[in-house]
């Protein structure tokens, strides 16, 4: 699959439950996507809120682009 190709309304969405709110479990997707997202994993209890200095850090190694990918490669 390809990679989305958005930047703008990006969210840092947990990529496990259970997984903690560390950088490594902080991917940067776009906004209408973490509702229907796979790998968010079966239902349970989300981490505590990622802050803000983690937010920021996902978002840059991301490069300020949506982590998630489609099937037709965008939005």
């Amino acid at each position: 699959m390809s990679r989305c190709k958005r930047s703008e309304e990006l969210e840092v969405h947990p990529k496990r439950r259970g997984k903690g709110n560390r950088l490594s479990n902080a991917p940067a997707i776009c906004w209408p996507y973490p509702a229907n997202a796979p790998f968010c994993g079966p239902s349970g209890p989300s981490p505590e809120p990622f802050t803000e200095a983690t937010k920021r850090q996902a978002l840059q190694r991301a490069g300020n682009r949506c982590r998630c990918t489609t099937p037709r490669g965008g939005h």
